[in-house]
């Protein structure tokens, strides 16, 4: 893709956030030539760029903040915008968080699919990595090397609950073999977010729930109770009887929040990167890296 692309017409997405548990309008506009990515409150005046310096919380989710105007959760339509090629759309929400859906971004990507992609006469604004490097951040470690596409390649490693590597060669590939992946927690998480209200959204059908903890017989039934579910008191067990769609569902999805958070980089990038234990943090510190270090072309 040489040419800069936006949607064909508009497109309107509605439904829960993980977080605050209200539904959420969100709607998509096409854009014109090196307008970018914005996003709008309602029908304020004031937009929202993306750009890190607006990024204000990088807990579990990607969330973004200018003034009185805060968005969370904006990785996964990030992520299928951005694999997608678009370049310049305007993103109008009535609520304050994405939707989370399943907790991948498939409905994004089927949908913008389904719409239409318009090709428009400029040309892409590209990042290429000009040498091999390796960066690490906190817990996380990246090596990103010269490409001639962007090439991404996930490692996790959770307490030996979860050790998988994910793939993704061919950006053309992301709505077969990542835009499904759903995002996965541990069940320890799950019981202190909850009781903290800040999952209100939440329930069986958003996640993938690890067991890594052994439940005493009070959580087990705050947990019947809360999700109506019936959680195995087995280490190590997808407590809620969710089918992986792939043996490494979890590295996938994590590439799938990596490729949202390059978003960020308002770029087509060029490049390989093999992330090592990735966050949103430290996601977000990369992007920086690559804008001072490498040069634009």
């Amino acid at each position: 893709m040489k040419h800069q692309r936006t949607i064909k017409k508009e497109i309107s997405f509605s439904g829960i956030g993980i977080h605050n548990g209200y539904e959420n309008i969100v709607k998509l506009f096409p854009k014109g030539d090196d307008y970018g990515i914005k996003f709008q409150k309602e029908e304020s005046k004031e937009l929202l760029e993306l750009h890190t310096k607006y990024v204000n919380n990088t807990n579990r989710s990607t969330s973004i903040k200018k003034n009185n105007f805060e968005i969370s959760t904006v990785e996964h339509i990030l992520s299928s915008i951005y694999a997608l090629g678009i370049d310049n759309v305007l993103i109008q929400i009535f609520g304050d968080e994405i939707p989370i859906y399943d907790g991948s971004s498939k409905i994004f990507t089927e949908k913008i699919l389904k719409n239409g992609i318009k090709k428009l006469k400029s040309l892409k604004n590209k990042l290429k990595i000009k040498r091999i490097e390796v960066v690490k951040f906190e817990k996380s470690t990246y090596y990103i090397m010269p490409d001639s596409e962007l090439k991404i390649e996930v490692i996790l490693n959770y307490n030996n609950i979860i050790s998988e590597t994910s793939y993704l060669r061919e950006i053309s590939k992301y709505k077969d073999e990542i835009s499904s992946a759903r995002t996965f927690c541990m069940l320890s998480d799950i019981i202190k977010m909850d009781k903290a209200n800040l999952i209100k959204g939440g329930n069986i059908d958003n996640a993938i729930v690890f067991n890594d903890i052994k439940l005493s017989e009070k959580d087990l039934n705050y947990l019947k109770k809360r999700f109506s579910i019936n959680p195995k008191i087995d280490n190590f067990k997808i407590v809620n009887n969710k089918k992986l769609r792939f043996k490494n569902e979890p590295a996938r999805h994590k590439l799938l929040d990596l490729i949202g958070d390059l978003s960020f980089l308002n770029k087509t990038l060029k490049g390989r990167i093999i992330a090592v234990k990735p966050s949103h943090k430290t996601n977000i510190k990369l992007v920086n890296h690559l804008l001072e270090k490498h040069e634009n072309s």
